[in-house]
């Protein structure tokens, strides 16, 4: 969650940096922002000779917006991260992206109030509408719950084959942190063995927000799981909603 609605979080960022007028802007993606900033960043730099390195920054303080006894909230912690991208570098390289968006199930979860279509007032702030919660369980856990795991599948897949990679190729799967039985499914539906993906930190750790495919990729390296030319695959979803994978090589 930003700071403010307005102005956004960038412009923030790049002054208590020190880093000088360069162009800086938000990713609103919800859980899947970074991984979004990172092809962002990455089509940038491929368009512009002049935009060698970038710097993607991200974090969520979903504690201030979930109430945890509620069996929908997944937050567990609040969390940042970033990462410089920078044209030509020799290692961590995006080498392919697939997104997919489903905005028919934008309603089923919402941050109702604060915005332009619900203004904060004290009367939302007393029925609880500032808090991030499902407002339709029924197609949560039915018509939505039933796609949402083979499309988490079709898009590391698809992504996979822009890449040009097949599943053995693949070193670590870092996935969303939010669910373990999810990430079991979908790791058996792209036949990646569980002991090759970010299950223990998702077990250690829990869901972190929008930092989270890149948090289990900064942990394996540490881990030494991850050597030079390893192939990285991330999956990542976002409220909205959001499926976002790449292949990275370390």
């Amino acid at each position: 969650m930003p700071d403010y609605l307005m102005p956004t979080s960038a412009g923030l960022i790049q002054h208590a940096l020190g880093i000088g007028h360069i162009q800086a802007f938000d990713v609103a993606q919800g859980c899947a922002a970074m991984l979004t900033a990172l092809q962002v960043a990455h089509g940038l730099m491929a368009l512009d000779s002049a935009c060698r390195t970038v710097l993607v920054a991200g974090g969520d303080k979903w504690g201030a917006f979930t109430h945890h006894h509620n069996a929908d909230s997944v937050f567990f912690g609040d969390a940042g991260g970033a990462f410089v991208l920078q044209a030509h570098h020799q290692s961590l390289q995006p080498i392919a992206y697939h997104t997919l968006t489903r905005g028919e199930y934008q309603p089923l979860w919402l941050l109702e109030a604060g915005g332009a279509r619900t203004p904060a007032s004290a009367l939302t702030v007393a029925q609880g509408r500032h808090i991030y919660k499902c407002h339709d369980p029924a197609a949560a856990h039915g018509a939505f719950k039933e796609i949402y795991v083979p499309t988490l599948v079709d898009v590391a897949k698809t992504t996979l084959t822009k890449a040009g990679l097949g599943v053995s190729d693949i070193a670590f799967f870092s996935m969303v942190n939010a669910n373990l039985r999810v990430l079991e499914l979908t790791s058996a539906g792209l036949g990646i063995p569980i002991e090759c993906t970010s299950a223990s930190y998702l077990e250690e750790f829990g869901h972190l927000g929008a930092p989270d495919v890149f948090f289990n990729v900064q942990k394996a390296i540490e881990d030494d799981r991850l050597q030079p030319g390893d192939h990285v695959l991330l999956l990542t979803t976002g409220i909205g909603f959001f499926w976002v994978s790449a292949v990275i090589k370390c």
